[in-house]
């Protein structure tokens, strides 16, 4: 179920970034072999599998790994004019691979699209109650040299009267995706659901439902798979907090972040951490004022940065991934895999378990989309 998961959300991952079709012929697909199939075009995009071993310290989590190979084919090593078109294909192979390892590397979309596959099959199978899926995403770890390939690599039928074909292939390889065993606990919501509806109203993939913290008014609704945050015209001096309660005060968290208007260059969005009321929690922040990672307790309604790092110019449209492990009085955060931010000294509510999203308010015009909050022990 979860190698299966992982390799069809990898394939719809490659397929969409890389705009092939779904329908024959089939320009990506998932290979046992890693090997085209007969008859396959000029390109073929092939997802099979990697190993899966349990090197998760101090728990019984699985990491499994999944394999792209790329296949160019050429039916002639030379043109009329002596130009080595297979020199050309493994310059054609290097822009592909770049691409590939782009779409695949740390994307928690692809995480969430392989826990929705593995939903999908537990329910279909008859199951109930909570199912765990992946709370790590799929790294590159390395490719190798372009190969030379020749018919049987096209399961080719080779007679006098017919080109041998041959071409080139590379193999790119994706591990660590970490797979949650039933000692862990995990809570993520994808947002997916039907445009407009209220958070208030969403059922999450995993967890007890979200609450918004002291303000009134729908101002967080489904939109597009994700959830938008937004003033609605309203000045709100605390921002906007929605909350979900969890049985731990410690793990790692995730969510991605997006601001989709220009219109205020000053407002922050992230996670809200161990909140206790609107004046007593910790944040973890992208900042556009700062164009920072921000670490921010608040306490007792005073609001104290405790730790900033650059990110670069926060940009509208784009999508930040914020990713904190807190353990006690510690916090280490992330966006997008760089920029750390650390604090080793957190005072507020330590033992709170009650966690969720923000949205700073400076001005009326606010606005952030949410996407893949999740949170693993």
């Amino acid at each position: 179920m979860s190698r299966r998961a992982l390799l069809l959300a990898t394939r719809d991952q490659l397929r969409t970034g890389l705009g092939l079709p779904t329908t024959k012929p089939l320009l990506c697909e998932v290979m046992f072999d890693g090997e085209p199939p007969p008859g396959c075009g000029k390109t073929f995009y092939s997802v099979h599998r990697g190993p899966r071993d349990n090197s998760c310290r101090h728990s019984l989590d699985e990491t499994y790994a999944a394999n792209v190979t790329i296949t160019m084919r050429v039916n002639e090593p030379y043109d009329r004019i002596g130009t080595d078109l297979m020199e050309k294909a493994a310059t054609g192979m290097d822009l592909q691979a770049d691409k590939v390892r782009s779409l695949i590397h740390m994307n928690y979309t692809l995480m969430n699209a392989a826990n929705a596959y593995i939903l999908s099959d537990y329910v279909a199978a008859g199951g109930a109650g909570v199912i765990y899926g992946f709370s790590e995403p799929l790294y590159f770890q390395g490719d190798g040299e372009p190969r030379i390939v020749g018919p049987d690599w096209f399961k080719a039928d080779v007679t006098e009267s017919t080109q041998a074909p041959i071409g080139i292939a590379q193999t790119l390889r994706f591990g660590g995706a970490r797979r949650l065993q039933p000692n862990s606990v995990y809570y993520f919501d994808s947002f997916t659901g039907t445009d407009g509806t209220s958070l208030a109203n969403h059922v999450m993939d995993m967890g007890t439902g979200w609450t918004q913290q002291a303000l009134t008014g729908t101002l967080a609704t489904l939109s597009s798979g994700r959830v938008l945050f937004n003033e609605n015209g309203r000045l709100l001096v605390k921002g906007i907090v929605w909350t979900t309660t969890t049985d731990y005060s410690s793990g790692t968290f995730n969510v991605t972040v997006n601001f989709p208007v220009a219109s205020n260059p000053f407002s922050a969005a992230g996670l809200v951490i161990r909140f206790q009321d609107m004046d007593n929690y910790t944040a973890i922040l992208v900042s556009r004022a700062l164009n920072a990672l921000v670490i921010l307790e608040v306490n007792a309604g005073i609001s104290t940065v405790r730790q900033s790092t650059s990110v670069g110019t926060v940009s509208t449209g784009v999508d930040y991934t914020i990713r904190a492990v807190v353990n006690g009085i510690s916090v280490t955060a992330t966006v997008n895999g760089g920029s750390v931010a650390s604090y080793g000294s957190l005072a507020v509510n330590t033992a709170g378990t009650i966690h969720g999203l923000r949205l700073d308010s400076q001005a009326v015009t606010d606005q952030c989309l949410f996407d893949n909050f999740g949170i693993n022990q």
